[in-house]
């Protein structure tokens, strides 16, 4: 199981700059392989819009994410909550584990639930750049 210090929100972060590194390194070679495949088939190009779509999408999730300042001040109080309800889950998988399927809906959610916290601020200010810079990479690549 995830320690909830490797938050959803830390994940996502890292699988972006990851991405954004591979892509900045790779852009030249993968535009060339983009527009030759191009032209045997639409597969490839389509791709590649799907997921910028997808990351628009992802960046409007991340944007719609704010919290009053009132709010904010008390959201260490949620990553306590989510520390208790993992460890909660954690013996539920044991006594009852046949609900794995359930246990397991529910650990994704307390584990986004658990970074709401360090998502307010810096690292939402990073995914939205990374994203960004993602968006644009894979626009160059796909032209």
């Amino acid at each position: 199981m995830a320690d909830i210090t490797s938050t959803v929100y830390q994940d996502l972060d890292t699988a972006l700059a990851t991405f954004e590194d591979f892509l900045t390194k790779n852009q030249t070679d993968l535009q060339t392989v983009v527009t030759a495949l191009k032209l045997i088939g639409p597969q490839v190009g389509n791709a590649i819009t799907s997921l910028i779509t997808l990351m628009n999408k992802l960046e409007e999730e991340i944007n719609a994410i704010s919290v009053l300042p009132d709010v904010q001040k008390k959201l260490f109080q949620i990553t306590a909550f989510a520390a208790a309800a993992k460890t909660l889950l954690t013996v539920t998988q044991t006594l009852l584990p046949s609900e794995q399927p359930t246990i397991t809906q529910a650990e994704a959610a307390v584990d986004a639930i658990g970074g709401m916290e360090k998502l307010i601020g810096d690292l939402k200010t990073k995914i939205l750049q990374a994203l960004t810079d993602v968006v644009n990479l894979l626009t160059a690549i796909n032209k």
